[in-house]
């Protein structure tokens, strides 16, 4: 897995799994066969087509959409979570600060 500390410019479509401790100014687009675990911020959405995986510590500054993976949510979304599909999970300090749509679970702490 490769690990980002700076910022990136615009929006990104992960071509490999990422830890990110930097920013992305734009959306991130998590395909399958790939895995992101955010420890920093995204500027805008996250999305996360069927198969992909995403592990929310940091910031989402967007909506978070789940189209078919697997999406744990345990730092701040600033906007809605979707789950169209796939697994999402809201860890007992994870804040949402939009509407939670579809198929989540919470767990309380």
């Amino acid at each position: 897995m490769r690990s980002e500390h700076g910022t990136i410019e615009g929006d990104l479509r992960l071509p490999e799994s990422l830890q990110l401790h930097g920013f992305v100014t734009g959306a991130v687009t998590v395909p399958g066969n790939t895995t992101l675990v955010l420890h920093g911020l995204v500027g805008k959405h996250l999305v996360v087509e069927r198969g992909g995986e995403a592990i929310i510590h940091g910031m989402v500054n967007g909506d978070v959409s789940n189209d078919g993976g697997v999406v744990s949510v345990y730092g701040m979304i600033n906007g809605a979570v979707h789950n169209q599909s796939g697994t999402t999970v809201l860890y007992p300090k994870a804040v949402v600060k939009g509407a939670v749509v579809g198929n989540v679970t919470r767990l309380e702490g």
